[in-house]
């Protein structure tokens, strides 16, 4: 079967994320969750209790986008 131009990308895609995060999912997950409170929306998790999700900070729905930028220059210098 022939592969689907549009699979192979989103693998592509998926597969360099991976590596940004040294295939960390937990990592991955919490630069998630980062960029869910800087874009002014809620932020969930998984409740340990009772494994269901449940909003840990509740947005704004205002953009909190410019720190985001600066928090991904100071991320890039300390990682160099």
């Amino acid at each position: 079967m022939d592969d689907d131009p549009i699979v192979e990308e989103i693998r592509r895609i998926r597969e360099k994320q991976a590596a940004e995060y040294g295939y960390d999912i937990e990592r991955q997950m919490k630069d998630s969750q980062r960029r869910q409170y800087l874009w002014g929306n809620d932020v969930v998790a998984r409740s340990k209790a009772t494994g269901k999700l449940e909003v840990i900070f509740k947005g704004t729905g205002h953009s909190r986008f410019h720190a985001d930028r600066s928090a991904a220059t100071d991320a890039g210098a300390a990682n160099e």
